[in-house]
């Protein structure tokens, strides 16, 4: 480890009479990490994707090594007090270009389809020696803005962005959730990835406060092109809250610390993710999975699917076309839209064979026709295979970028 740089001001004796202690200024801190005669090292926290259990991105996170006391992370003061410090001493666009570098440096290393998140302060953003370094291919890496400075981003910062996502990088911004400057930011910056202020995800399991907030973020994020992501998820409690409430991604110290890159989550959790997200597809109603016949006749025309009423109008049997272009015919089975799927597949898998697989009507709740279910889209949704008609499985990770 190397050596502690002089100092120009010491401690007073303590009361037991013991020499004054050495210590480095921040100054020094800073120029012996600038200089390489410190180490700089960077740790990865898993971001999981909350469907799958899967990792689907890693925070890349700076850890400084003045003053470890023998190797103690411990010991050093935390990563967001060097950051200060660089800023009061002028330094912050030279330590941002060291992080960035060493970030750069180790990314090629992420697996296949996760990103790699690198922070960076809006202030610094446009700083010509970090935009030099960012000058590079940058696809699979969000870049996060640390902080916020106001409502409205600086012409400097709009262009600096608009390269960023030219050059392939997504654009996350952080603490949403917790006050106007952070909506503001939202809505200045456009980003691919919304993190939401831990304030909001700390015990939201048992908040329901907390819980239309994190919903209505959720929402507002859908509606914005963005992807929401929870920081803080330390509990069993607040992991499965946010599954429940439909949040794509979580990170905290439940699903993974920071750690060497590039560690999975642990199986249990995977595998208690994917237990929660398959029980709450079960509680969904099937409503979104309903195809249309197409009219109200006699014979209703749809896709490869009929309908034959009885005389009071009532779905009597379901005729469809098979594999081989045979037609095929069952009593027809119905079920409301707001039935969960889970339900609904229970009641299909009770019929005898071979009728078990054949296709469900389904009606409102004033027993009007609204169409028909293909029960083996019922059993994707329940196993998690697909989002819908005609959807294709979504892998986790990487958020799409914005168009344009």
């Amino acid at each position: 480890m190397p050596t502690p740089p002089a100092s120009t001001s010491s401690r007073a004796p303590d009361a037991r009479g013991a020499p004054p202690v050495a210590r480095a200024s921040w100054e020094d801190l800073l120029t012996a990490v600038l200089d390489g005669s410190a180490p700089l090292d960077l740790v990865a926290q898993p971001i999981v994707d909350l469907t799958t259990g899967d990792v689907a991105g890693y925070e890349l996170l700076s850890r400084f090594g003045f003053p470890h006391a023998a190797g103690d992370v411990a010991a050093s003061p935390a990563p967001d007090r060097w950051f200060a410090a660089a800023a009061r001493l002028g330094l912050a666009a030279d330590l941002t270009v060291a992080v960035l570098t060493r970030a750069l440096e180790i990314r090629a290393g992420v697996p296949d389809r996760v990103f790699c998140t690198v922070n960076v302060g809006p202030e610094v953003l446009a700083d010509p020696r970090v935009r030099e370094v960012l000058d590079v291919d940058l696809e699979r890496v969000v870049v996060e803005l640390t902080e916020h400075s106001g409502a409205e981003p600086t012409p400097e910062l709009s262009e600096a962005l608009a390269g960023l996502r030219a050059r392939g990088a997504l654009i996350a911004v952080d603490d949403v959730g917790s006050g106007y400057a952070g909506l503001a930011q939202l809505l200045a910056v456009g980003p691919e990835i919304v993190k939401l202020d831990r304030r909001l995800t700390a015990d939201v399991g048992a908040d329901r406060r907390r819980q239309e907030l994190v919903r209505s973020l959720r929402e507002l994020s859908v509606r914005l092109g963005a992807v929401l992501l929870a920081e803080g998820v330390e509990t069993y409690s607040e992991c499965e809250a946010l599954v429940r409430l439909g949040v794509p991604l979580g990170q905290g110290w439940f699903l993974g610390v920071p750690a060497e890159p590039w560690q999975p989550v642990s199986t249990e959790v995977r595998q208690w993710i994917r237990a929660v997200s398959r029980r709450v597809r079960a509680d969904e109603s099937v409503g979104p999975l309903v195809r249309p016949f197409g009219d109200t006749s006699l014979l209703a025309a749809g896709p490869e699917v009929w309908v034959v009423r009885d005389l009071d109008g009532r779905p009597a049997a379901m005729v469809w076309r098979g594999h081989a272009g045979q037609l095929l015919t069952a009593p027809a089975v119905v079920v409301r839209d707001d039935l969960p799927v889970g339900d609904v597949l229970r009641r299909a898998l009770a019929r005898p064979e071979p009728e078990r697989w054949a296709p469900l009507a389904v009606v409102d709740e004033t027993g009007s026709l609204l169409g028909w279910v293909d029960l083996g889209e019922v059993v994707s949704r329940v196993a998690g295979a697909g989002d819908g008609p005609g959807d294709e499985p979504r892998p986790p990770g990487i958020p799409r970028p914005r168009a344009g």
